[in-house]
């Protein structure tokens, strides 16, 4: 009875064995993670996709007692014991997560794995967003392209972009793409009324630029004969209405309906002895064209701020601009470095080299016409209000706005301007965008 008795505890310490080797494999298969929760104590806590670094974040699922290791994009990352329960693990994104081609291994790209001494888990789709990687849109080289045209969108961290969207939902193509140019082509049936934001997509989240694309709605001078033109206020300068003549002019096949040269045919400008306009340009009174968009009650309105609000004109040069400036002259009688109603365009650059000296960067036309985009914001000291009552001042004070060309070293940075050869240029489609959506 004895040895009988010694058996049946063996066989009952086996059974009990089995149960617990069972239960072990059991818990094994239930380690899940069903999502991924934002956890800060500033906001209401909401399932996400993604997160930046440096954030908390909760882990949901089931499963994870006996939590050993934790690995973000196959990086092991710390956790605090104290903070993980069978169901919830809170745990901080560390700022030295690898994201991107920093993945070595691109299967663990946007992926959450655990190991408990149950076993592991892992979580796919999930992305964690390096602040200094975040992709942004900073402007667009012309935008009022026509189809078939190419356009460069610039920007930062846009290499991964893999969709272009106009306002009206047409998809472009992506021509090429670094971390801070895309070139794309317009789409063959682009709506060129449909104004709005260009889009991108990168990771699953879109992206946009301001909402000035087509913005048509804007437009202050696109003729040049409007109401708002100085009479007898420009020298030496020509308007162009004949898309023969305009094709000539800039040997491009697709150019604004309305043209104007500055001056009227190709001379040679050389360095000016002072901060004289280089004698050809065009006047116009700033608070009639301005008035008259208010008038319209379309969506600039009176009240809108000009804080939000930007001029933009489309400009093409046969040449690389390399030197000199298009002052942009609220107050025709203001010349000197820029001020509240002067503001000197150079998108050219003077670069310091490691040398010591400077390295001339131009501004290229290889593409086609430009759009040349000035913030009201841009022009220094220039107190913000709305747009009826900037307007307003400008009319007080009788001041006629004048754009043209100049040639002397505007910025007063140092360098030194070049004589410019067959010097011409060509402007169209003044007007006012959008920098934010208005109400």
């Amino acid at each position: 009875m004895k040895n009988l008795r010694i058996i049946y505890i063996f066989i009952l310490a086996l059974i009990c064995y089995s149960f617990f080797s069972c239960k072990k494999d059991v818990s094994s298969s239930n380690i899940q993670i069903a999502g991924v929760w934002s956890h800060s104590r500033n906001t209401e806590s909401s399932q996400i996709s993604s997160i930046f670094f440096n954030n908390w974040i909760r882990i949901h699922g089931n499963g994870f007692n006996g939590l050993q290791r934790v690995y973000f994009n196959g990086m092991q990352v710390p956790f605090i014991p104290i903070y993980v329960t069978d169901t919830d693990i809170i745990i901080n994104v560390p700022e030295t997560v690898p994201t991107g081609s920093d993945v070595k291994d691109p299967t663990l790209l946007n992926t959450i794995k655990l190991v408990t001494s149950a076993g592991q888990a892992s979580f796919d789709g999930f992305i964690f967003r390096d602040p200094d990687k975040i992709p942004s849109i900073t402007g667009v080289s012309y935008t009022m392209p026509y189809a078939g045209d190419l356009i460069e969108v610039y920007g930062k961290n846009l290499k991964e972009s893999n969709a272009i969207t106009f306002p009206d939902s047409t998809k472009g193509i992506i021509k090429s793409a670094n971390d801070s140019i895309l070139q794309v082509i317009v789409p063959a049936n682009i709506d060129r009324q449909k104004y709005g934001r260009l889009t991108i997509d990168i990771d699953n989240e879109r992206y946009s630029s301001a909402p000035y694309m087509f913005f048509q709605n804007g437009m202050f001078l696109r003729t040049f004969t409007e109401e708002a033109m100085i009479a007898g206020g420009s020298n030496g300068i020509r308007i162009y209405s004949n898309p023969v003549e305009i094709t000539a002019l800039t040997g491009l096949p697709q150019n604004p309906e309305y043209v104007i040269a500055i001056p009227a045919t190709k001379v040679d400008i050389p360095v000016a002895a002072n901060n004289g306009i280089s004698g050809n340009f065009f006047k116009f009174y700033a608070y009639k064209a301005f008035n008259t968009l208010i008038e319209k009650n379309g969506d600039i309105k009176g009240n809108t701020s000009i804080e939000n609000l930007a001029i933009q004109f489309d400009l093409y040069m046969p040449s690389p601009w390399v030197s000199g400036a298009i002052p942009f002259k609220m107050n025709k009688n203001r010349s000197g470095v820029n001020y509240a109603y002067l503001y000197n365009i150079t998108p050219w650059e003077w670069k310091k080299v490691i040398t010591g000296g400077l390295e001339l960067n131009p501004f290229k036309f290889e593409n086609g016409w430009k759009t040349i985009t000035l913030k009201f914001s841009d022009f220094p000291t220039l107190a913000m209000s709305s747009l009826k009552d900037y307007s307003t001042s400008l009319q007080t004070n009788g001041f006629e706005s004048l754009v043209g060309y100049t040639n002397y070293d505007v910025n007063e940075d140092g360098h030194t301007p070049q004589a410019v050869k067959n010097f011409q240029m060509y402007l169209a489609n003044f007007r006012l965008v959008p920098l934010t959506n208005l109400e």
